[in-house]
């Protein structure tokens, strides 16, 4: 399934980063009860066409949330800048017979959730898969 093998590569590459697992618990589509702070969840929002002339393949919008809790402004900018290097532009491979076109990051925004000084950074990065 092209979809899954977008958000399967995604998560390996944030996952096998060095720069980012040295600081963070881990990086989730779904985040286990009692995980501690900092981490990144991952998950695909919007799946759209994206057939050309030549080929066939999607638009996906992918979300890439970082929670911090301790030093959170700070902690969250920094992590968010490890994901948009790790991710932007990069040339990640796809099982099976899809390829990566491009993933290219769209916007950041920065919320601060009052309960526990907890802060949040989502970032939104766009794929565009071909078959």
């Amino acid at each position: 399934m092209t979809i899954w093998n977008l958000q399967k590569a995604v998560y390996e590459t944030l996952s096998n980063d060095v720069n980012i697992t040295n600081i963070v618990t881990g990086v989730y589509d779904f985040v286990p009860d009692n995980t501690l702070y900092p981490y990144i969840t991952l998950k695909l929002d919007e799946i759209s066409n994206w057939d050309i002339i030549s080929q066939n393949g999607f638009e996906v919008v992918l979300t890439i949330d970082v929670f911090c809790k301790d030093n959170a402004n700070k902690s969250c900018l920094q992590i968010f800048d490890l994901v948009h290097n790790a991710l932007h532009d990069a040339s990640i491979a796809l099982d099976g017979s899809y390829e990566l076109q491009n993933i290219q990051f769209v916007t950041a925004r920065m919320l601060k959730k009052n309960v526990n000084d907890i802060y949040k950074i989502t970032s939104n990065f766009v794929a565009k898969i071909s078959y």
